[in-house]
């Protein structure tokens, strides 16, 4: 008998060294990828972050527009889901200070606490499913319910004081009472699964941040604040957190037969909901102090593979920058641009004014998020971004271009009244006939023009750009060599006075005759 409790007694020790071993290489791995795009295991964006957001600054229609969704891809560096949700959702706000994210990215720099933070996240990235709307639900748990559960707890109690004071034999109760736990923990945990789920993340998540706030990645308040609300839910979920520290020795799943025999995440669900009140406050907290770090450290790695800049906030509306590209070219031609005023670009078709206007939008939106732009210098005031670039029919909903369109204008009209906006509008109103286009088109930027946004406008019209001639101008230019379209790339000031739409079918190889008639004289 000794013998075999020694025995399991010196492998529990080895599974303890070897846990801690693990742990260690684990660690180092993570650091020497610090600057590398981990494997790709990541899952898709499912918006917990940014749909916990009271206030957006932008909507859909400007992440579609900007394409932010591949430009997240291009600079997510992130090791959690947690970080991965809170860094998206920062683009839908509007933080004019980034002391936060800066000085959290200072005490990065020591290597010990990049090293524990690293770590912290991993582990988090392998347990968290989501939680902010953990105390959203309502209790799902009736008075029936509540009954089972408490009376099934106190039966061993029963059959224990059954067996010392009557004497009898409890082993086949003992037996069937575990039999029907297990029967009753499945009912539960296929009843209460999406819940149970939220509260084992919510453990995770408090669990990670107690982990960081060891590391010392925190200013001294927030160390405090933080060690406040930690404290506050350990309280209540002492037992699983307790289960989590013996799973990462558990090679044999003995904890997860436990917690089924005993029904402890069911029994957790019940202490979380019953100090409901209490702890609801803190489950927005400990996800955006989590995300912060992590997309601290994806910053810092951006920062370092890209030719990035710190942004420089302006109290007054502008938009400046000097040598600004957009992150998703992989051979980009950089731009050098300054205005305070409303512009119409123009441009021959694939010129580069669409990618420009682009271009300025997601450095903008960069620049309020992440606090870095692709640039060397970038000015910038906190506009409320608009647009309407990539327009198309909605099958789903019935509605041809024009009309999705117009309800789109309409949202950027309605955003310049409320506030001060940096619009983008590529070629507007192309869904309808001529007439009506040019005077409706006229007639929406001229209220724009007067509003106190700062509007970019891309157009082939010559009529837009006659009706405002005290609008700044500038252009893109191209030209064919050797048979091939060719272009700088680069902004000028001015009007583009030729076209390349003939051009480019005599490129793409089009019939002769279709080419000699089009040059014919009218």
């Amino acid at each position: 008998m000794y013998v075999m409790l020694l025995v399991m007694l010196c492998m529990l020790v080895m599974m303890v060294i070897i846990r801690i071993i693990a742990n260690s290489l684990t660690k180092r791995r993570l650091i020497s990828m610090f600057d590398f795009r981990l494997a790709n295991g990541k899952s898709e964006i499912t918006g917990e972050y940014r749909d916990a957001i009271q206030e957006k600054d932008i909507d859909e229609q400007v992440i579609d527009d900007l394409e932010m969704r591949e430009v997240f891809a291009r600079v997510d560096f992130t090791y959690s889901d947690v970080g991965r949700e809170y860094m998206y959702g920062k683009f839908f706000v509007n933080p004019t200070h980034h002391e936060l994210l800066e000085n959290t990215i200072a005490r990065l720099d020591d290597q010990t606490t990049l090293a524990q933070s690293i770590y912290a996240l991993y582990q988090l990235s392998r347990q968290y499913s989501e939680s902010l709307k953990l105390f959203e639900h309502e209790d799902i748990f009736s008075f029936i319910d509540r009954i089972v559960i408490v009376t099934l707890m106190l039966i061993p109690f029963l059959l224990f004081g059954f067996y010392f004071v009557v004497g009898i034999d409890i082993l086949l109760f003992v037996g069937f009472y575990f039999a029907t736990m297990m029967t009753t923990y499945a009912y539960y945990k296929h009843k209460t699964e999406h819940l149970m789920s939220e509260v084992l993340s919510y453990c995770y998540l408090v669990e990670c941040l107690d982990q960081l706030m060891k590391a010392h990645v925190y200013a001294l308040e927030d160390q405090h604040k933080i060690a406040k609300m930690v404290k506050r839910v350990k309280k209540y979920t002492l037992i699983t957190q307790m289960f989590h520290q013996l799973e990462k020795i558990d090679a044999f799943y003995f904890m997860e037969i436990i917690k089924g025999m005993f029904m402890i995440p069911v029994f957790q669900c019940l202490i979380l909901f019953k100090h409901k009140e209490e702890l609801a406050q803190d489950v927005l907290e400990a996800y955006e102090y989590v995300g912060c770090v992590d997309m601290a450290i994806s910053v810092m790695t951006l920062r370092k593979r890209y030719e990035t800049c710190i942004p420089e906030l302006s109290s007054t509306p502008i938009i400046a920058f000097e040598d600004g590209y957009h992150p998703l070219l992989e051979n980009p031609v950089k731009n050098s641009f300054s205005s305070d005023q409303s512009c119409i670009i123009t441009g021959s078709n694939a010129s580069g004014k669409s990618t420009f206007i682009k271009m300025i939008g997601v450095n903008t939106l960069l620049a309020k998020s992440l606090h870095t732009c692709f640039a060397s210098q970038w000015q910038y005031y906190p506009y409320h971004v608009c647009s309407a670039i990539h327009m198309k029919d909605d099958l789903e909903s019935g509605e041809s271009y024009f009309v999705k369109e117009v309800k789109t204008l309409k949202k950027i009209i309605d955003m310049s009244t409320a506030h001060r906006c940096l619009i983008f509008i590529d070629e507007i109103l192309r869904g309808t006939n001529e007439k009506e286009r040019v005077a409706i088109s006229y007639a929406i930027l001229k209220y724009l023009f007067e509003s106190s946004s700062q509007v970019f406008i891309t157009t082939h019209d010559l009529s837009i750009i006659k009706a405002f001639a005290d609008i700044q101008k500038y252009c893109f230019n191209d030209y064919v060599k050797d048979g091939q379209l060719c272009c700088d790339y680069k902004i000028h000031d001015g009007v583009c006075q030729v076209g390349n739409a003939i051009a480019l079918l005599s490129v793409y190889d089009y019939p002769q005759g279709i080419i000699d008639t089009l040059k014919k004289p009218d």
